[in-house]
């Protein structure tokens, strides 16, 4: 199966985005990437010998399916960048991640989309100005995009809903770590209305350096 070896790319050590990006450009296949020899792997930039056997050290069939099944049991589905429903602004982007994690549905109209984020120790006027930005915005029909993080964006994300609106939540962790906790009802009625989105594997822990960014940029 395809996405088992997209999967698999996700956790070879020593492979970031940017490095997985110039391998699926080289050989624009996860498969045909873990079938390459050693002086073809060699002969991308930024590929070393201690990075080419970590990569021949994985089974990607075995690994890719044991991370597809933790994906699904997070009710969750998954899209590659070759996907015609993967965002183009994000494609643009220098490293793009190359799958995206999702709960929900994504919709081509997701493209005329806004990004609403802010301090998580807002004032109350900060948040209720975030939350009526909001709801003006998701009833002229805009995607209103934020992290799920406390204050702003929590507003943010209540405002579309209330506009019956769409809102994307990108999380900084797995599906299956929704974080702050008191945010998992929010979480679920966002699945309802738009989507969760997350570049992290299943189980990843939410931490600073993983907050909003590409996905909601």
């Amino acid at each position: 199966m395809e996405l088992y070896f997209w999967l698999s790319l996700l956790v070879v050590r020593g492979i970031g985005p940017l490095l997985r990006k110039r391998l699926i450009d080289a050989f624009h296949a996860p498969q045909k990437v873990f079938e390459a020899k050693e002086d073809e792997l060699l002969s991308v930039g930024g590929m070393t010998p201690k990075t080419v056997k970590a990569l021949k050290e994985i089974d990607p069939f075995k690994t890719g399916k044991e991370i597809y099944q933790k994906v699904k049991a997070t009710g969750g589905d998954l899209l590659t960048i070759f996907d015609p429903r993967y965002p183009q602004n994000l494609r643009e982007i220098p490293d793009p991640p190359l799958v995206l994690f999702y709960r929900g549905t994504i919709q081509e109209e997701d493209s005329r989309a806004i990004a609403i984020v802010g301090s998580r120790k807002a004032t109350p006027y900060g948040r209720e100005f975030a939350k009526k930005l909001a709801f003006q915005l998701a009833q002229s029909g805009l995607t209103v995009i934020s992290g799920l993080a406390r204050g702003i964006d929590t507003e943010a994300h209540r405002g579309a809903l209330e506009a019956e609106g769409r809102t994307i939540g990108v999380l900084g962790s797995g599906l299956d770590r929704i974080y702050p906790p008191e945010n998992r009802e929010l979480a679920e009625r966002i699945t309802q209305k738009g989507t969760l989105l997350s570049e992290f594997l299943p189980g990843t822990p939410p931490e600073k350096r993983t907050g909003l960014g590409r996905c909601g940029g």
